[in-house]
């Protein structure tokens, strides 16, 4: 339900963008408090970008004004009818998302804990979100034994989310290989001819591979050796494949974390990459050694 909440948003966006009333420009989330005001005067039938901008909440940074530059558009039916009805989707999906939080937690009641709560590590980051608060870091970490909020780019719906779809016991799945092809994040590799060939990753519907992949976008932006590590990949394979590998370095991370207990080791971008040199710097090395040669700094060179 997530998914389809996040659908319905953006074909809200796509018809106000079509309009040319840029809502996503005026305040960040069109589906927090200023912006649902907005649209439903918009559905309302008010038309007038300042009448629509005085309805911005005060914390709001922009102001009247540049709220009103943003919203002066082409009111269509057709996209105003379009509108109406995701939105309508939007807040069904939310409902749902509602129920399923209320019944996840009574199943969560007759769980046996594996940590007590108050052996968690201290929060790194604030976690907002707008379903049923039972579903907190706190009882996360009594069910999974491992804070998995630690890691960066992940907050408590993407540990929910591991929770409701892989579970606490990672024996069904003998090595972390197996878990990330579980998950359609590895490599399809085919055999043609004799000869081994990467393929592209399968096609999957694991809602717990999306919510790997929508934190992987969030990584992506991080000063964080992940974050590092996806942009790396970006700049050598593209965007796409990039998501997706970090979104596997996720799952391999929760794996673990899950599986053996304990802390979540967190890097910052820069010892990642001086871990990625010495790396480089070790395989040179031995590749120069394989064929007689030794590599020698540039420094020590001039000085000889």
């Amino acid at each position: 339900m997530e998914e389809e909440a996040a659908r319905a948003t953006q074909r809200m966006q796509k018809s106000l963008q079509m309009m040319n009333v840029r809502l996503d420009i005026a305040v960040t989330d069109i589906v927090g408090e200023t912006g649902v005001r907005i649209i439903e005067a918009i559905l309302s039938g008010v038309r007038s970008p300042k009448a629509l901008a005085a309805l911005r909440d005060p914390r709001v940074k922009k102001s009247e004004r540049e709220i009103a530059a943003a919203l002066d558009g082409n009111f269509r039916e057709d996209l105003v009818f379009i509108l109406r009805e995701c939105l309508r989707h939007y807040r069904f999906a939310q409902e749902r998302i509602v129920e399923t939080d209320k019944f996840m937690t009574r199943l969560m009641a007759d769980m046996e804990k594996k940590a007590d709560a108050s052996a968690i590590p201290r929060a790194k980051k604030s976690d907002r979100r707008s379903t049923d608060a039972s579903f907190t870091r706190e009882r996360l970490f009594e069910l999974l034994g491992v804070d998995l909020t630690q890691i960066e780019g992940v907050g408590v719906l993407t540990a929910t989310s591991h929770l409701v779809n892989a579970g606490r016991d990672m024996s069904p799945w003998p090595t972390d290989k197996h878990f990330v092809s579980w998950l359609a994040l590895s490599p399809n590799a085919r055999e043609s001819a004799g000869k081994a060939k990467r393929g592209a990753t399968k096609k999957t519907a694991s809602a717990l591979a999306h919510s790997l992949r929508m934190a992987a976008m969030s990584v992506s932006r991080l000063d964080s050796w992940l974050g590092a590590y996806c942009r790396r990949l970006k700049a050598r394979i593209g965007a796409s494949k990039a998501i997706t590998a970090t979104a596997r370095k996720l799952a391999i991370i929760f794996y673990h974390a899950v599986k053996d207990g304990g802390g979540v080791k967190r890097l910052d971008a820069k010892a990642y990459e001086l871990a990625h040199r010495e790396r480089t710097l070790k395989n040179l090395r031995r590749r120069a050694a394989d064929h007689g040669f030794e590599l020698t700094p540039v420094e020590a060179a001039v000085a000889n």
